[in-house]
């Protein structure tokens, strides 16, 4: 059991920390192919009624939508903070939005819609815990490997 656990917790170690080295090329890593980062942009949302009055990770794409990405270690209940960060980011900048869900932890289900009659709103969901943190780590030091050239990793 705690064999298992060590090794979700440095297969998710491996993820956040190659996100963060490479914030452009990042989503390759989570076969998150075709999306490109024109920018990052502000993650602080002024005059929200909520505890956290700033979400995660926020990117411009090219394809003129933001991407949202939220990093949770628990289940999120509800939608509802989200659907808040969301709201004020399309009214800031008037385009679509697509929310994308992080769970670190061994979260293996989560809410995906938020069914409110006529407000509706939608995330996708992706467990860490499922993927395999050494072929992340692979894929992602070849995309920085091709994008400024090899790392030294002081394993050498």
């Amino acid at each position: 059991m705690g064999e298992t656990i060590g090794k979700r917790h440095h297969t998710q170690n491996i993820l956040l920390k190659n996100l963060t080295r490479a914030p452009y090329d990042a989503l390759s890593t989570l076969e998150m192919e075709g999306v490109h980062v024109v920018q990052a942009l502000s993650t602080v949302c002024t005059k929200m009624d909520i505890k956290q009055s700033f979400a995660d990770v926020v990117f411009e794409v090219d394809d003129e939508r933001i991407l949202h990405l939220e990093f949770q270690s628990n289940k999120e209940p509800n939608l509802h903070r989200l659907l808040r960060y969301d709201s004020f980011f399309h009214k800031t900048y008037t385009v679509p939005i697509c929310t994308i869900v992080l769970y670190t932890s061994g979260v293996n289900d989560a809410p995906e819609q938020m069914d409110a009659c006529t407000i509706q709103h939608q995330v996708e969901n992706v467990f860490l815990s499922h993927f395999d943190g050494g072929h992340c780590w692979m894929r992602s030091n070849n995309t920085i490997d091709m994008t400024i050239g090899p790392t030294k990793t002081g394993c050498d």
